[in-house]
């Protein structure tokens, strides 16, 4: 669905979605010790909603949104081993491991975040000097999600976390020159961007985080 409204000071775009997947790849892990590899999922499904908001608020204001919504799950019965639960059992004990097994119907997709947001405000007006000033605050969102379909909430629960960004720009007219200052992660936010947990017998789990604040200027000439 698209549309105007306002008199064309604002744009508005949704969109819904849904995906039905038939033997959904992923990484798995075997009973027989060092046999793992890729696996297919029967069947799952991944719907949703995207929403996409433009307004200009005044002369030199203007409102952009992104939002996205998502909803994902196994639909079909498929029994998954865990090497979180399998990595202490070795050879001979195949057994054992195999009655590990536990049906992922029901569980989340891997990486498919619930919520995602950008909003910015962009701020743009010309200077008596002749300059062009531009500066942006936005604000990013990244839900909660699953790292893996076992949903093993011991390692596979990621939390979300929010971002508050800004940069400040000055541009000739002309696009001779110009100077960026950036402020990323501005209130020094703490979050995990993604994880992966080894699925060839240690269990260990990596974090990626995501970066500390950072201060950045740019200078550019165009010649």
């Amino acid at each position: 669905i698209r549309d105007s409204l306002f008199n064309g000071q604002a744009r508005a775009n949704i969109a819904a979605f849904m995906y039905d997947y038939e033997n959904l790849q992923f990484q798995a892990t075997d009973p027989d010790q060092y046999q793992g590899g890729v696996a297919n999922i029967p069947e799952s499904e991944m719907s949703g909603v995207e929403i996409e908001f433009t307004g200009i608020l005044s002369d030199s204001l203007t409102l952009d949104v992104n939002l996205a919504f998502i909803d994902s799950e196994v639909t079909s019965d498929y029994m998954v081993l865990d090497n979180v639960d399998a990595y202490q059992y070795f050879f001979g004990e195949e057994d054992l491991r195999y009655g590990l097994r536990e049906n992922v119907r029901g569980n989340e997709l891997a990486k498919s975040p619930d919520f995602t947001a950008d909003l910015s405000m962009v701020y743009e007006t010309e200077l008596s000097s002749g300059m062009l000033f531009t500066a942006i605050l936005q604000y990013v969102h990244r839900g909660e999600f699953q790292q893996r379909v076992s949903n093993n909430a011991a390692v596979d629960a990621i939390d979300s976390y929010g971002l508050l960004n800004f940069t400040a720009s000055l541009e000739s007219l002309n696009n001779d020159w110009g100077v960026d200052f950036k402020i990323l992660n501005a209130t020094d936010e703490d979050g995990v961007n993604s994880s992966m947990t080894d699925v060839f017998g240690v269990a260990a789990t990596g974090l990626e985080l995501i970066p500390p604040q950072q201060y950045m200027v740019r200078i550019s000439r165009n010649f």
